[in-house]
């Protein structure tokens, strides 16, 4: 666990549960600060995302503003955003998911992370059905996370890396 991450598990152990929206909780915001680590943080990838609420310009200031490099498809309608070779961000259809990859980290540290800081921000974790049989969750009433290893062939458990593909719920109701 990065240092970011000690460090604000610890303020938050100290205040307590927090009540706020994704875009306004306190904890998604200071997990941000993580994105600047070397490697950058696993759940500030997460809380880019959820704070993005599936704006690509949003979501991907977020990245860039911290140092992250970005890279866009216009052809194929995806950013890619990255900080380190073996971890990026990609946003695809107009920003309706934001898929974050990991070559380093398994499937299950990357749940773990990730439902922790849905926890520690009040964001209720449930588990949802996946077409794949793969774990998936929504987070809150904001989004939904589908989990899998990476790369071209996916599973639904990697010991060697990760991939979470986050979707908006307010786009999904047309909003």
């Amino acid at each position: 666990m990065t240092r970011t991450f000690r460090r604000l598990f610890a303020t938050l152990f100290l205040l307590g549960p927090v009540t706020a929206t994704a875009e306004t909780s306190p904890v998604l915001t200071a997990a941000l600060n993580g994105l600047t680590d070397t490697p950058p943080a696993l759940g500030s990838a997460f809380a880019a995302c959820i704070v993005g609420d599936g704006d690509p310009e949003t979501t991907a200031a977020l990245f860039t503003d911290a140092g992250w490099v970005r890279q866009d498809d216009d052809e194929m309608g995806v950013v890619e955003l990255s900080a380190d070779p073996a971890f990026y961000v990609t946003l695809y259809d107009a920003g309706r998911i934001c898929s974050v990859g990991s070559s380093a980290d398994s499937t299950h540290k990357a749940t773990f992370t990730l439902q922790t800081l849905a926890n520690f921000a009040n964001l209720p974790t449930v588990p949802i059905p996946d077409e794949l049989d793969c774990t998936a969750f929504s987070i809150g009433d904001t989004a939904r996370a589908y989990v899998s290893g990476g790369g071209q062939d996916p599973v639904c458990d990697s010991d060697t890396d990760s991939e979470i593909r986050f979707t908006f719920t307010r786009l999904d109701q047309g909003n």
